[in-house]
This record gives structure tokens, sequence and C-alpha cells, in this order.
């Protein structure tokens, strides 16, 4: 099989970051009202760096205000 000649479909990493985050919420691991780790925690958690972790959680409207 031959390679295709467009790039393929990869999700930002802040994407990837939301959606653990909101997973861990949905599976109770946090509970909804409770703080998160730290960005720092969660980006070895899940082995990325902090930027895309910010970017979840601030999009996300995750951050304490």
């Amino acid at each position: 099989m031959q390679n295709a000649p467009w790039p393929t479909y990869q999700p930002k990493k802040s994407a990837i970051a939301a959606e653990w985050v909101f997973g861990e919420i949905r599976s109770q691991v946090y509970l909804e009202e409770a703080k998160l780790p730290s960005e720092r925690e969660i980006a070895q958690r899940i082995g990325m760096s902090r930027p895309p972790v910010w970017e979840a959680l601030s999009t996300a409207d995750c951050r304490d205000r």
C-alpha cells in the first residue's frame, strides 16, 4: 500500500489533553466540582508538555478564575 499524497489528520495535542481531562471527570476520577491536578501533573500523566494542557484547560474553561 502506498502512502497517501496528502497528510493524514492528527488531532491537536490540546484536543487530546482536553479529552483526557473530560474522560477522567466522566469516569469520576475527578469530581465535577473538585480541583484538578496541576498542568504539570496532567502533562506528566499523559506524556506531553504543559502548553497543550494549558490550552486545553483554558479553551475548555476549566481553569480557576
